[in-house]
């Protein structure tokens, strides 16, 4: 209440103080050579008939501001064909965009005249960027993604060619899972801040700061070397054109989650809606200490019960330990939980009922300033961003069945369960940069990137439990409560710098210092079976007069564990930079020479600690003495010492126990990690003719990554080959990467690219560390393995590219891509309880088509020129050759097993993405269709001879439109997951499909409004 006021006020300010800066226009955009598609440094933009003009910077964009009017502008350079353009109109606090491309000069051509239209830039300067790459590239502009309502870059790569995204945050592009693929921020890798994963969680880039999303899909050797899907690039707003401020808000109603009294939750600490934990859930100090915390065993409350005063230490720490920890264990409706905060605060004031205390909307807002100065021959400018987001999902009903082949003609149903799941998910990012630039020449920039995402999650899950529960009557339940933030802070500096040396020379540098986070304070685990049974029902005397419904609780610890809490912390700092220099090596800078360097450290540190309650001792405490309420057994009456039994002399002789603590800390869940990687390389771009250039060359890496448990002990790990590897996991090695590319031009809007490339993928920490984390959801455990090898991936690649007009392009693509010693992930068949650890295999194979079309619609007929349509389709084929010992073991369980391959877990068959988009400037309107679709694609490998899980095809389909009011306002509707789709994991067996998960997240409408001085 007290922010959306203040941000009314500031909105009203700003209206006020607008007419003080709206003072003139600006004409800007980039300038560049036709044929080659190279920026031009430079090139006079001139006023016709004045001494006002402006030059390009090393760029190949300028800036012209001019007071509100009518112009004539010309635009010339040595050598070029000059423009001329007329009828230029300038509106105050305005900025036309207008982009050339120079033809160069001849005798036979002379000045072209052109009219002045308004140009959006960020769609053609993408295609420009695209069409003038050394690689194969494609990518998403800012426009693009304002149109489409998009709020984070994960959700802009869904519109890449071949790109997918798994849980929402994880690329997966051109069929390989995110281990495959790599995310840049300003031309530096990004880290992950998820210890299970190789990737960066695209999710935590909000939109607003995004210049565009560029993938390049080939190797060439100024790129980091670790890739064989794509190389994705953010590149984030920084240079402004001039002073801007723009401030929007938004509200979204969900059609499950919103406004729900049911939607589930539990007490958390005063600063989760901005996804920090305040400490409420931090673990007490005392248990950081090793030498208290393994005090903490099953035979503790043996000596704390014991009235010896000599016991009186250990009786304080089982008692601490028991009554520190939260005896909170079960989430409850938002109606009933909620009793904290200003909200509640005020509708206790105001007298308002708690029945209207339900969850509310989804929000959005969104803040940028930036501005642009000029000091006589240099240029600064300076823009900062904050964006803060809370929106909630809900599962109703949600299915998650665990599925396996126990030899019959059907699967067996492990594991069988309906899932209510509650997600509060707050966000929050900060970004600043600034940028100086001297004498055109120059530049200087620096980025400092902060985000802040959170999911407190509650879940209940409740149903069969056949593969752990012995008595086929026990309804099995779950009650769990996570929260886990994942924090990023990055500082970048870079350099852009020509001299004047020979032909020219360009040097570009950057440096940045990353420290990111995932915190998982105190995710709390309760399960827990019930039994109901007809109970016969007589009368007083004696006579049977029915039957009722009685209801036994069990806790089952020799099935399913006790309640227990987990903290998970994991922290990484890493420190990264290069340098690449550019020669040019003719007057023409058609051919140039590259070199460069590259050095990069990352330190991890990961901990983890488990606390599971017991019972030893106390007595008759149990849940079904409670009647199977949850919060009257874990009131803090039954936890640690519960009572002091004393002798009729009144002296004390025994203390009783209640609920306790031990701890299940392994020393190998502790692992610290180092990586280091040292590059150089050296490329050429060659003009073989006027038509055929090549880009060719080497890049050089070295590797070396140690993995350390904190279990000291040569423990060791057998991998499903056999083969025995010690702790801790190491690569040691150094690789060479060639690369070729090839471009010809067929004609100046068409050509053909070729590309080879050899290309490396590493594990990454988590995958070495012999550590098992358990997955609640499936009561699995995910293990490391110190023995993995790096990947070595072959790529070929060719494209067909056809460029009809500016933000325009027709392309076809061919790839594919031979992996020696891929790394997937499989079950160990050694283990009594299910592990999914990572192996490797000796190969795999990924073959793929990609079809782009990129077009306004104008060319069918010409009431049609405010439509536009982009498309892609990418097929794809992929085959891993399954682990001989998975395949005898699956043939011991069923002997009809034939699997000897699967596709790249999280590759689909097919994707599909379609925007139809409705662009009016002339009335400042803006629509935009957006439908995507993937084909089914493995989700996870399953133990034996049981079908691996596959993710079904789960069409989207989303609407946007927007409209301007004024100079200043815009107003903005927006409708997600029209169809409302499902998604679902299945099972196949036998010619029967079988469900392995299933929910919906329900439909989304949005409106918003945003304030803009521009």
């Amino acid at each position: 209440m007290k922010q959306n006021l203040l941000l009314s006020l500031l909105f009203l300010t700003l209206s006020g103080l607008y007419p003080l800066w709206a003072q003139n226009g600006f004409v800007k955009g980039k300038i560049v050579d036709n044929n080659s598609g190279e920026e031009l440094i430079g090139v006079v933009v001139a006023v016709d008939g004045t001494t006002t003009a402006v030059t390009t910077n090393i760029e190949g964009n300028y800036t012209l501001p001019l007071k509100p009017g009518v112009y004539t502008l010309s635009v010339g350079f040595m050598s070029y064909q000059k423009q001329i353009i007329k009828e230029v109109k300038i509106e105050g606090g305005t900025t036309k965009i207008m982009d050339f491309a120079l033809l160069p000069a001849s005798v036979d051509l002379k000045e072209i005249v052109i009219e002045a239209r308004q140009i959006k830039n960020t769609d053609a300067a993408l295609i420009s960027m695209q069409s003038k790459s050394l690689s194969i590239q494609d990518g998403v502009s800012s426009q693009q993604l304002s149109r489409t309502g998009i709020s984070n870059a994960a959700e802009g790569l869904k519109q890449v060619a071949g790109a997918n995204v798994e849980e929402g945050k994880f690329m997966v592009m051109r069929g390989l899972g995110d281990r495959y693929s790599i995310a840049q921020i300003n031309g530096l890798p990004m880290p992950s801040s998820d210890p299970y994963r190789n990737a960066s969680s695209l999710d935590l880039i909000p939109a607003g700061f995004i210049d565009n999303i560029i993938t390049v899909k080939t190797f060439t050797p100024d790129q980091p070397g670790n890739f064989a899907g794509g190389n994705m690039n953010i590149t984030s707003k920084s240079f402004p054109d001039k002073f801007y401020l723009s401030f929007s808000a938004g509200q979204s109603y969900n059609t499950l989650s919103s406004l729900n009294p049911e939607f589930l939750t539990y007490t958390g600490g005063k600063t989760d809606w901005r996804g920090k934990d305040d400490g409420t859930r931090q673990m007490p100090e005392f248990l950081r200490n090793d030498s208290l915390r393994n005090l903490l065993n099953s035979t503790l409350y043996i000596y704390a019960r014991n009235k010896s005063s000599e016991n009186e230490a250990q009786r304080r720490l089982f008692n601490d330990a028991s009554k520190s920890l939260s005896n909170d264990f079960t989430p409850d409706a938002a109606s009933r939980s909620n009793q904290s905060g200003f909200g509640y605060q005020l509708r206790q004031a105001l007298g308002v009922s708690n029945a209207f205390n339900r969850t509310p909307l989804n929000s959005n807002y969104q803040f940028s300033v930036g501005n642009r100065w000029t000091f006589n021959r240099m240029e600064m400018g300076a823009s900062a961003g904050a964006v803060y987001s809370r929106n909630f999902t809900q599962v109703n009903n949600g299915i998650i069945n665990t599925n396996i082949n126990a030899g019959g003609e059907k699967l067996l149903q492990y594991q069988s369960l309906r899932e209510n799941k509650s997600i509060d998910n707050p966000s929050l990012g900060l970004l600043v940069n600034a940028s100086l630039r001297y004498n055109q020449k120059h530049t200087f920039g620096f980025t400092q990137l902060y985000s802040n995402d959170a999911e407190k999650v509650a879940r209940s899950q409740t149903g069969e439990f056949d593969g752990q529960v012995s008595d086929s009557r026990s309804v099995f339940n779950t009650r769990i409560m996570e929260f886990t933030r994942r924090e990023l802070n990055s500082s970048v500096f870079n350099g852009n710098h020509q001299f004047a040396l020979g032909h020219g020379l360009d040097v570009q540098w950057s440096a940045s210092t990353t420290v990111s986070r995932q915190e998982e304070p105190d995710l709390r685990y309760f399960a827990y079976t019930s039994i109901t049974d007809s109970v016969d029902i007589y009368d007083v005397d004696g006579n049977f007069s029915g039957k009722k419904l009685d209801t036994a609780y069990y806790m089952n610890n020799a099935e399913y564990s006790f309640p227990f809490h987990f903290y998970r912390n994991l922290t990484d700092k890493q420190n990264q930079g290069k340098i690449d220099i550019t020669i040019n090596l003719n007057k023409s800078q058609t051919a140039r020479l590259k070199f460069g360097a590259y050095a990069f450290q990352m330190q991890r540190d990961f901990e983890e600690f488990r606390y599971q309650l017991n019972n030893s001792g106390a007595g008759g405490i149990t849940l079904d003495k409670f009647n199977g309420n949850i919060d009257s057994l874990m009131q803090a009456s039954n936890f640690g010492i519960i009572d002091t039994i004393r002798n009729a002399a009144g002296a004390i002789t025994r203390y009783p126990t209640g609920w306790h603590y031990i701890n299940q800390v392994s020393l190998k869940n502790f692992y610290a990690g180092n990586q280091k990687i040292h590059a150089g390389y050296v490329m050429g771009i060659f003009p073989i003719t006027s038509s055929l250039k090549a880009i060719t060359g080497a890049r050089v890496e070295s590797t070396d990554m140690l993995v350390q448990s904190k279990d000291t002990t040569k423990s060791t790990y057998v991998q499903l080959n056999g083969d025995t590897v010690i702790n801790p996991g190491t690569v040691r090695l150094t690789d060479f990467l060639p690369s070729v590319n090839l471009i010809y031009e067929l004609s100046e809007k068409a050509k053909i690219r070729a590309a080879f490339a050899k290309t490396l993928v590493r594990p990454n920490m988590r995958e070495l560390a012999p550590f098992a984390q358990f997955d609640p959801k499936n009561g699995f455990f995910n293990i490391g393995n110190p023995g993995l090898k790096r990947t070595v991936i072959y790529n070929y690649d060719l494209r067909y590219e056809f460029y009809p007009n500016p933000s325009e392009i027709i392309a076809i693509s061919a790839y594919y891509k031979l992996f020696r010693d891929p790394i997937i992930r499989a079950f160990n068949p050694k283990a009594t309880i299910p592990e999914l650890t990572f192996v490797n295999v000796s190969k795999a194979e990924v073959q793929g088509l990609e079809f782009e079309f990129r077009k306004s619609l104008s060319f069918l007929h010409p009431v049609l020129k405010n439509f536009s349509l982009n498309t892609n389709l990418t097929l794809i084929r992929s085959r891993v050759d399954v682990p001989a010992a998975e395949i005898n073991n699956a043939r011991n369980v069923d002997s009809t097993f034939t699997l000897q391959s699967r596709p790249f877990q999280g590759q689909s068959p097919y994707i599909v993405n379609l925007i139809l988009g409705y662009t009016n400037n002339d009335i400042g309107h803006e629509s935009a269709l957006f439908f995507n679709v993937s084909g089914r694609k493995l989700y996870n490998i399953s133990l034996f001879a049981t079908p691996d899980v596959y993710e079904e095809a789960v069409p989207m389909l989303n609407f946007r439109t927007s409209q301007n009011i004024g100079k200043y306002w815009q107003l903005s509707f927006s409708v997600r997951n029209i169809f409302n789709s499902e998604i679902s994991k299945t099972q196949f067996f036998r010619g029967e499909t079988v469900i392995a998960e299933s929910f919906f997240i329900g439909r989304t409408f949005s409106a918003g409004i945003t304030f803009r001085i521009r």
